[in-house]
Formats: structure tokens, C-alpha cells, sequence
């Protein structure tokens, strides 16, 4: 994903609660209509989740 739709993507999720990476897999491809896998997005979601955290 390229850094700008991951930078939307954040600002979405920060935004919106979306309880299951499903929802932000159907979210992707209406947006942006491209499909990701739940794994790949899962993994997407982790690297994220531990590239923002606070020390």
C-alpha cells in the first residue's frame, strides 16, 4: 500500500470504529477499489500498531 493510503487509512481508523479487520478490507476496496486479503491486511494493521506506538 502506498504510503499515502496508508496515511488515509490511519486517519480513517483514527476517525471511525471499525471493530473487525473485515471492515477495514471492505473499506479499502470501496475507497480505493483495491482487495486485500484479511491476512495481509492483519499484517498491515500489526506493522502499523507498533510503528506508532509511544516509547
Amino acid at each position: 500500500m502506498p504510503v499515502e493510503q496508508s496515511a488515509d487509512l490511519i486517519d480513517y481508523l483514527t476517525a471511525s470504529l471499525l471493530r473487525a479487520i473485515a471492515q477495514i478490507v471492505a473499506y479499502a476496496r470501496g475507497y480505493w477499489q483495491i482487495i486485500f486479503i484479511l491476512a495481509g491486511m492483519t499484517k498491515w494493521f500489526h506493522h502499523q500498531a507498533s510503528t506508532t506506538r509511544n516509547p
